[in-house]
């Protein structure tokens, strides 16, 4: 079992990431950030303070993005854009000597989509329901294969340079694994399982998922953390499966609910490495740094022992969608 300890950098000034602070944190738990590089990133400090990471002998993987007009983040809509932002990102990095472990795709909606979606109740189920029909479209099967192979490529392309690839899902995409069909990554736009990245990490964040199930409790989102993990672990096994914990502060959207503070995060740590699985993400490192007592914070993410949760219901649902998905291919 491979122990890694990722932690997501999506917003974090450029000065904060360099200073000695925060690399001695980095350093001292074994840290590897995974560092947000959207267009406006271009050319400035924060390229030179991945220099510096780079120059202190951190380990650490860059996560590509796109303007908020082209979607933010990559998917279906935008993989020809994200191909060209891979590339003039690996330039920049190469010109300061910042080589990266990793290359991170967030696979999500464009963030035109994801606003409704994250906000849940009758506007997200309606969203779905529009997507869900349109993604049954022939014309929208082939686009989807056609950004299945792109990825593909880009995925080779970027390994065959020695560097890992790691793709971050949403969370229901899991149950498309278990079911060893497409539906939900359809429904998203977010081909994950072809291409085959080298890693897989779900964003597995118990304070979102609490906040858009119904009765949603800690517990029960835990519950599904756990299940969740245990279904990627089987189907890929520990050496491809990670999981994302969070989340510590707001993300893109400004209004995700954080952790009320870190037993919380210790509790979906115990969870997670019951799975068997020992590669785990954070978010985020700005959110860590900005609360307070970062060392806290920290130590519950990286000195937790494993725990299964009292899974419940909502454990045994997942297990049920599951398998009805897994009974769905087969009837078709």
């Amino acid at each position: 079992m491979t122990r890694r300890r990722r932690i997501w950098c999506e917003l974090l000034p450029a000065e904060e990431l360099a200073s000695p602070a925060t690399v001695a944190l980095l350093e001292r738990f074994q840290l590897e950030p995974i560092l947000a590089f959207p267009p406006e990133r271009d050319d400035g400090p924060y390229l030179q303070a991945l220099g510096t990471l780079a120059r202190a002998g951190r380990p650490f993987g860059v996560w590509p993005l796109l303007a908020d007009h082209h979607g933010y983040w990559p998917s279906v809509e935008n993989v020809a854009a994200f191909q060209e932002r891979v590339q003039v990102v690996l330039q920049q990095l190469e010109r300061v000597g910042a080589r990266p472990r990793t290359v991170a795709f967030d696979l999500e909606p464009p963030l035109q989509r994801m606003k409704p979606l994250m906000h849940g109740g009758v506007s997200a189920a309606r969203t779905l329901w529009a997507e869900g029909r349109r993604a049954l479209t022939a014309p929208q099967k082939l686009r989807q294969a056609e950004a299945g192979r792109a990825l593909h490529g880009i995925a080779r392309s970027i390994e065959a340079q020695g560097i890992e690839t790691l793709a971050a899902v949403l969370p229901p995409v899991v149950l498309d694994l278990a079911g060893k069909g497409s539906t939900l990554q359809a429904l998203f736009g977010t081909p994950v399982f072809h291409p085959e990245f080298q890693v897989v990490s779900p964003m597995m964040y118990t304070t979102l998922i609490s906040a858009l199930i119904p009765f949603g409790h800690p517990e029960r989102a835990r519950g599904l953390l756990y299940e969740g993990g245990k279904i990627l672990a089987q189907r890929l096994g520990p050496g491809r499966a990670s999981l994302s914990l969070g989340l510590v502060s707001p993300g893109k959207l400004q209004d995700e609910p954080a952790y009320a503070d870190p037993s919380e995060l210790a509790k979906d740590v115990a969870a997670a490495r019951a799975t068997g699985i020992d590669d785990l993400a954070l978010y985020a490192l700005e959110g860590v740094l900005a609360r307070g007592d970062p060392e806290v914070w920290l130590t519950a993410f990286t000195e937790v022992d494993a725990a299964a949760p009292a899974v419940g219901a909502y454990g045994h649902t997942l297990r049920t969608l599951a398998k009805g998905l897994t009974l769905a291919r087969r009837r078709r």
